[in-house]
C-alpha cells in the first residue's frame, strides 16, 4: 500500500466511475483499472462493486477508504510540519469553498494572506459542502468554509458570518408595508402582501429551500413558485424579470450579485418570534492550531465578519 494507490482508490470512490477518476488523475482508464485489480488481488477482497457506469464501495472498500483518508491526512500534516521547521515563511495552505461562495471569499482572503506570506503557495479547491467536509477530514485540504455543522472529528471551527435570509424584489415593487431602514435593508412587515407574487426558490432538499419553506409556513402563506433552481445567479436574473426570491445576504454577495444589476431592492422580512440565518464557519484541522498561518487566517476571517456585521440586525 503506497500513497499513489491510496490517492487513486480515493479518487475512484469519490467519482464512482473509472473513466471520470482516470481523467481527474491524468492516467489512462486501463492503467487505473489494472492498479485497482492489483490492490484487490493483494488484499484478497473486492473494494468496489462493478455496476454499469458506476463503482460502489463494498464493506471492505468503505473500511479501506476510511483508513486511506486517515493515512493521507497524517502524511499531509507531516509534510506541513517539515516545511514549517525549514522555514516558517514558506509552506502550503489548501483552502476549500463552495463554487458559489468562492467568488466572494477567495478574493477577500487570498490577497490578504499573500501580502503576509508572499512565499507561501495557496491552493484553492471548490466543491460541494459534503465533498469539502470529506476532504477536510482526510487531510486533502487544510481549511474549508462550511455552512452545515458537520461535527467532524479533529476539526475546529470559527464563525465567520451570520447571513440573514432576505427577500430580493424587483425594482418597481412597492408596498405600504415597507419600513425604510438606514442600513439599506428595509423591513417588510407583512409577507402576506407577497401571497400572489411569483417566487424563484431553491430546489427541495437544499438548505436554502428549507429556510424559505419555514419562513412561508410561519407567515401562513403558500407562495406561487414559478421556478426551482440550484443557482443564485438564476434567482437574481429572474428577479430582474419581475419575480421574487429569498437569499441569505452578506455585503460580500452584495458586491458581486446585487450591485449594478438594475437597482434591485433588499427587504428583511419581519417574521414572528425569530429571524432566519445561515452561519458561515471556517473549519480547520486541529493540527494547524498554534501555527502562525492559521492565526493570521482567522484574523482575516474576523475582519470579514466585522464587515458583514454592519448589515446585521
Amino acid at each position: 500500500m503506497n500513497d499513489r494507490q491510496l490517492q487513486y482508490i480515493l479518487e475512484i470512490a469519490k467519482e464512482e466511475n473509472l473513466t471520470a477518476a482516470a481523467k481527474n488523475l491524468y492516467v489512462s482508464q486501463p492503467s487505473l483499472s489494472n492498479l485497482l485489480e492489483h490492490v484487490e488481488s493483494e488484499l484478497g477482497l473486492r473494494l468496489f462493486e462493478r455496476r454499469p457506469g458506476c463503482m460502489k464501495l463494498t464493506a471492505a472498500g468503505e473500511r479501506y477508504v476510511a483508513a486511506a483518508r486517515k493515512i493521507m491526512g497524517t502524511m499531509a500534516q507531516f509534510e506541513r510540519e517539515l516545511v514549517e521547521i525549514q522555514d516558517e515563511e514558506r509552506g502550503r495552505l489548501t483552502i476549500g469553498c463552495s463554487r458559489k461562495k468562492s467568488a466572494s471569499i477567495f478574493p477577500y482572503i487570498v490577497p490578504r494572506l499573500r501580502e503576509k506570506y508572499p512565499l507561501y503557495k495557496f491552493n484553492l479547491v471548490e466543491g460541494s459542502m459534503e465533498a469539502l467536509a470529506e476532504m477536510l477530514t482526510s487531510g486533502e485540504i487544510d481549511v474549508a468554509f462550511l455552512y452545515k455543522d458537520f461535527k467532524l472529528s479533529h476539526i475546529q471551527s470559527y464563525t465567520c458570518s451570520k447571513e440573514e435570509v432576505c427577500i430580493i424584489a424587483p425594482i418597481d415593487f412597492f408596498s405600504d408595508k415597507i419600513c425604510p431602514q438606514e442600513n439599506g435593508i428595509d423591513i417588510l412587515t407583512d409577507l402576506s402582501t407577497l401571497a400572489d407574487k411569483e417566487f424563484v426558490l431553491f430546489k427541495k432538499g437544499l438548505s436554502l429551500r428549507a429556510l424559505a419553506d419555514e419562513i412561508f409556513r410561519r407567515c401562513g402563506i403558500s407562495p406561487v413558485i414559478a421556478l426551482e433552481t440550484e443557482s443564485w445567479q438564476t434567482c437574481i436574473a429572474m428577479v430582474e424579470c419581475g419575480a421574487f426570491t429569498l437569499l441569505p445576504f452578506s455585503p460580500l454577495e452584495n458586491e458581486i450579485y446585487l450591485r449594478n444589476r438594475g437597482g434591485k431592492l433588499l427587504y428583511k422580512p419581519l417574521i414572528p418570534e425569530k429571524n432566519y440565518y445561515r452561519i458561515l464557519r471556517a473549519c480547520y484541522r486541529e493540527e494547524l492550531v498554534g501555527s502562525r498561518i492559521l492565526q493570521d487566517f482567522l484574523a482575516i476571517c474576523a475582519a470579514m465578519e466585522q464587515s458583514s456585521a454592519r448589515f446585521g440586525d
